[in-house]
This record gives C-alpha cells, sequence and structure tokens, in this order.
C-alpha cells in the first residue's frame, strides 16, 4: 500500500461516520483499503485469464468478456480507495503488483490446460463471483447513503455478469476437452468459506451499513452461493456419461480471475 498517493482514491463520495468512533473510521477504511489491493490484484487476473484464452483459442466473445473484467476491477480498486478516503480523509493507492510476471504458462498439454481452466473458472469464478455479488446486494441493503448504496450495487451488478461469464468458460472448457474436463469440474473441491480475513470488530454486523460483511450475512450467502454451484454440477453429472479419468495434476496453475 502507498499511502498518501491519490491516483486511486480521486472520486468524491458522501459517507457520514458522524457514529463510528474514531478508531473505528480507521479501521473500516482500512478494510475498504485491503479489499482495494484484492481488486487490484483481480486486475492481474483477468488480464492472465484473458491471455490464457487467446492461447487456448477461445472465441472472441470470452476474450472480451476476460478484458471487460479487468477494466471492471480497475473501477472496483478505485471505488474502494475513494470510499476509504471518505471515510478518514487519507489518500492512498495499491502497490506494484510485480506477481503478474510469475503466472504460471498454459501447459503444453492441451486437455490439462482446458481442465485447469475450467476448475479455476469455476472456484475463482462460478462460486466466488457469486458469494460477492450476493454479499454486495445485502449490504447495499443496509448501506447508510445512497452514495455507498450505489457504488455497492454496480458491483454486486459486475460480479453477477463475471459468475456467469465463468459458466461461459466452463462450458467452452468441457466442449472442448470432452470428458476429462468434465470431470475435473465435477471432482473439484471447493473451500469450506470465502469469507476475507477482517477485524474481529467487525465480525458482528456492526460495521455492514459502511459496507463490511459480518460473519453471519456473508457465511448465509455463501451457503446460498455453494448450493447454486453443487446444483449446477448436478445437472452437468446428469447430462453427460464420464468416460475419462481426471487429468493427474503436476504442472502449475495458471492464474485466472
Amino acid at each position: 500500500m502507498v499511502h498518501g498517493a491519490a491516483a486511486w482514491s480521486e472520486a468524491s463520495l458522501a459517507i457520514p461516520v458522524g457514529d463510528l468512533p474514531g478508531d473505528a473510521r480507521r479501521l473500516v477504511a482500512d478494510e475498504w483499503r485491503h479489499d482495494g489491493a484484492r481488486q487490484h490484484a483481480a486486475i492481474a487476473a483477468f488480464l492472465v485469464h484473458a491471455q490464457n484464452l487467446v492461447a487456448l483459442g477461445a472465441p472472441p466473445t470470452l476474450i472480451a468478456d476476460a478484458s471487460r473484467g479487468a477494466l471492471d476491477e480497475v473501477r472496483h480498486a478505485t471505488a474502494c480507495f475513494a470510499i476509504a478516503r471518505s471515510i478518514d480523509g487519507e489518500d492512498a493507492s495499491p502497490s506494484a503488483f510485480p506477481q503478474i510476471f510469475e503466472a504460471s504458462a498454459v501447459p503444453d498439454d492441451r486437455v490439462m490446460a482446458l481442465a485447469l481452466m475450467a476448475e479455476d473458472a469455476l472456484v475463482d469464478g462460478a462460486l466466488s463471483q457469486h458469494v460477492a455479488l450476493r454479499v454486495l446486494s445485502r449490504l447495499a441493503g443496509r448501506a447508510r447513503t445512497a452514495d455507498l448504496r450505489a457504488v455497492l450495487q454496480r458491483m454486486a451488478e459486475d460480479e453477477e455478469r463475471h459468475a456467469a461469464q465463468s459458466w461461459d468458460v466452463i462450458s467452452w472448457c468441457v466442449a472442448m476437452g470432452g470428458d476429462a474436463v468434465r470431470a475435473t469440474v465435477l471432482e473439484a473441491e471447493l473451500p469450506g468459506r470465502l469469507l476475507s480475513e477482517v477485524t474481529p470488530l467487525a465480525l458482528d454486523g456492526r460495521w455492514e451499513p459502511w459496507g463490511i460483511p459480518g460473519e453471519r450475512l456473508a457465511a448465509e450467502e455463501y451457503a446460498r452461493a455453494r448450493a447454486l454451484v453443487d446444483a449446477k454440477r448436478g445437472t452437468l453429472r446428469r447430462r453427460h456419461v464420464l468416460g475419462h479419468p481426471r487429468p493427474k495434476p503436476g504442472v502449475p496453475k495458471p492464474l485466472c480471475g
């Protein structure tokens, strides 16, 4: 985090914090800055994902979706840093992200590459983006101001589109890679929860009017999103008969968004 740099926090938002004590204001703002850093990293994830789609010969719609996703994350990151500044008055920007240069190359084995992309689209796309849209939608309903509500609603709309596009990627990967890729999607292990690490003071939901989810809200929406993903995988299982085993791991997983 680069403190004092205003390039990522220039937007002006009205978020009254009169009923937040001074120390809480800084903590809430820090949570937004941390989320801004995560959104900044997601820019890289979408860009690498687009690159991998090009490498695998994906259709232009999927490549365009991934490229648009990177631009969405630029807007999300700047919104997060702007919200933080509106709360505690401090400018900050994300640090450089050289990890993008460390992203794994697409495996030479095409089926393996498609399987890894499909698994990543399932976990980091279909599931995590659907959790995000559900959490953001609920937070928007509890937002303290119209400005914050509008930001949360727009982000939720973007995440909904990203989740749907992830299923498009999965469908394409399965169509191209066949049963081995389908088996990867069906057998992929999903995380037990997706709540980011936040200060314990936020876990009871007291900061939800300022856009920071509590533990119960996050857990409820994860369960609903997980049920939807499991249902879609069940449909995929019923529609197809598996004929080949899942590809064996051994090649580093590419960074995808």
